[in-house]
């Protein structure tokens, strides 16, 4: 069935600070809710799936560790099989963005951006920036570089496609596109090791020289290791067959109960108490 019309925008415009960004959602809201920090939440559902959509906007002037707190609270009891979470995170880490962490971190930017990252594996959600697109956050200022701090993540999506966009402000957009309809996915065919011919296996892996070359840099090395790996995976592919695909789709199993969200709440309690 038709997974609705992407028309209608919930704004996060929290306390008296403005707009602070803008989540798109489907035409079926069944609940909004407003969470502490700057941050709202928006359940939305068709016949087909339910989701739970978080924007957030993490103030560098309030502690990462409040803004987690808050984002603990919006999803707490959270048993949709989808979840969406954007917005300005204020922090840097490699899960969003190209940049790696040089040692200096005056803004504290990096500081922040582990905590949010130990949130976001902990809580099974996948930053799916492009980060090859560029920055998201192209300030004004031109004595001001530009940085990564807006992320989108996700939890029970199997394929995700973001792009950045073009605004009037200092922020680009991150338009992220999703596939719901029941969350199909084919099953692929995988080569059985139990079945790999060996002799065939030999054949092709004697072809490739024993000795190692002379190196005198790492690219050499390098070079000679892709070298390796192409000749196994081209000796794997002749001497291994593989097994034939199930001839038809099938739902992701939906194995995520009640108990093991109490139970997950409970370790993350006992996670922060050792903080």
């Amino acid at each position: 069935k038709s997974m609705g019309v992407l028309e209608d925008w919930f704004k996060c415009n929290i306390v008296d600070k403005g707009l602070k960004d803008v989540v798109i959602l489907l035409q079926e809201i069944t609940q909004v809710q407003q969470q502490p920090e700057d941050i709202a939440v928006v359940h939305a559902s068709t016949d087909n799936w339910r989701s739970k959509f978080v924007s957030l906007y993490a103030d560098k002037l309030i502690p990462m560790a409040e803004t987690i707190r808050g984002l603990d609270q919006a999803i707490a009891d959270d048993l949709e099989e989808i979840l969406i979470l954007g917005g300005d995170t204020n922090a840097s880490s490699g899960l969003w963005s190209p940049d790696t962490f040089t040692g200096s971190d005056p803004d504290g930017k990096w500081r922040r951006g582990q905590d949010l990252e130990f949130f976001l594996l902990e809580n099974s959600l996948l930053s799916v920036n492009d980060v090859g697109a560029g920055p998201s956050f192209i300030p004004y200022d031109p004595t001001r570089s530009p940085s990564y701090i807006d992320m989108v993540a996700s939890r029970g999506l199997h394929w995700v496609k973001t792009e950045m966009t073009d605004t009037i402000g200092d922020h680009r957009g991150i338009l992220a596109t999703f596939r719901t309809m029941g969350q199909q996915r084919k099953a692929k065919s995988r080569r059985d090791p139990r079945k790999t011919n060996w002799e065939v296996f030999d054949k092709s892996i004697g072809k490739v020289p024993i000795l190692t070359p002379k190196v005198s840099s790492t690219k050499d090395i390098d070079d000679w290791a892709e070298k390796l790996m192409s000749s196994l995976r081209k000796a794997l592919v002749v001497s291994t067959p593989k097994n034939k695909a199930a001839g038809k789709t099938r739902p992701t199993a939906s194995w995520w109960t009640r108990e093991l969200d109490q139970l997950r709440k409970k370790l993350k309690k006992a996670q922060r108490s050792l903080r």
